[in-house]
């Protein structure tokens, strides 16, 4: 019952965001100080910086690195480099939109495994004048792809992995150029 609920909001064409579990989640509020790329930002907590890893999603590599090599053979023949890194710099640039500085948000970090290799905070990002979850934005708009769902709570891996495969119906964004998972 709760997959074709689920279905049919997504079908309509809503952005419907379900209450993250705050048995599994930190909640924090904090600002947005910048955007470093599709899937990081900066942020500003309590008079301190942190480096913010958005959970669970991915974008394209904005510049040549190892990573964007990685993520090249993912992608569909015909397709080039320089296409692969423009997807990287779109996600980048509608992150700039929707978390422009200052912008007030609401941070849910795994209490399991809140920081990344690189020392960054990963969370769940929510813009705490509308609730508009940024996670779930850039996977509906094929600008990212689920990423390390492993260490997600069953529903909210289910919840992305319906996100990602409606983008990929479409084959909007990434979807034009990477291989379906």
């Amino acid at each position: 019952m709760k997959k074709i609920f689920l279905s049919l909001i997504l079908l309509s064409g809503y952005l419907f965001s379900f209450e993250y579990n705050k048995n599994y989640f930190l909640t924090k509020e904090a600002s947005v100080i910048d955007v470093i790329d599709g899937d990081t930002i900066k942020i500003n907590y309590q008079g301190k910086f942190e480096k913010i890893r958005l959970s669970f999603v991915d974008t394209m590599e904005s510049k040549k690195n190892k990573k964007a090599k990685k993520d090249f053979y993912e992608t569909k023949e015909n397709v080039s480099f320089k296409e692969l890194i423009e997807y990287g710099k779109k996600a980048k640039y509608f992150l700039k939109k929707e978390l422009p500085y200052g912008t007030k948000i609401i941070l849910y970090i795994p209490k399991d495994k809140p920081k990344d290799s690189f020392k960054r905070f990963l969370a769940i990002v929510k813009r705490k004048k509308d609730n508009v979850v940024i996670n779930e934005l850039l996977l509906i708009n094929g600008l990212a792809k689920t990423y390390y769902l492993k260490d997600a709570p069953d529903e909210v891996k289910d919840y992305y992995l319906e996100l990602e495969k409606k983008s990929q119906e479409k084959n909007i964004g990434i979807w034009k150029i990477l291989k379906k998972k």
